[in-house]
């Protein structure tokens, strides 16, 4: 009986560690963000810049411009979509593919 219980402990402190570690509930967040545009009355948004995201480790979709309202810049996604992952990270690169690092 007492190694049964033993057996028990180390699945469940196994369990609850892997859990704690992978977080599988985060696969299924479908966190959606739509913001409105800085905006000041008498200055018009002036593009910068504009690109576009390439996958590269994750699955990653979108459209991006760097603009600037008055003296600030601001960067714009539009239809940015990647998939949920503990280390995704986005540079921004003049041209071609970044290279992972």
């Amino acid at each position: 009986m007492q190694f049964g219980k033993s057996i028990l402990v180390a699945v469940l402190v196994t369990s609850v560690g892997g859990w704690a570690v992978f977080r599988p509930e985060k696969l299924f967040i479908d966190d959606k963000v739509q913001e409105s545009a800085p905006s000041m009355p008498g200055l018009a948004m002036r593009t910068l810049a504009t690109g576009s995201f390439a996958s590269y480790a994750h699955e990653t979709t979108g459209d991006v411009e760097l603009v600037q309202l008055g003296g600030d810049r601001y960067l714009r996604l539009t239809g940015f979509k990647t998939s949920n992952g503990p280390d995704v990270h986005i540079y921004f690169v003049k041209g071609g593919m970044a290279e992972a690092g």
